[in-house]
């Protein structure tokens, strides 16, 4: 699995500070919603099925891509962390 990060140019720093406030706000609300044990027996396509059915962040002031891009790889970083904690367990 490899990495890939999104640059964004702006004009000006304060045209980036709403889309940075969103993808912070979907990263610790996605942490706090599911990075805990009560989703240990989720897959990631189900986490991000249920964000899609309760359209958590669709009112967010972002572009939807943006959005959903976030959104997977913010539960990808769940599951990343998880799969860590498993493997440093068993060791």
């Amino acid at each position: 699995m490899t990495t890939s990060t999104r640059i964004i140019y702006a004009d000006t720093p304060k045209e980036l500070l709403p889309i940075c406030k969103a993808v912070g706000y979907i990263r610790a609300d996605i942490w706090r919603r599911y990075g805990g044990l009560k989703t240990v027996s989720k897959s990631s396509n189900d986490i991000r099925n249920e964000i899609s059915t309760l359209s958590l962040y669709s009112n967010l002031p972002i572009d939807g891509t943006i959005r959903n891009e976030s959104t997977k790889d913010i539960v990808n970083d769940v599951f990343l962390y998880r799969a860590a904690g498993q493997q440093s367990y068993l060791h």
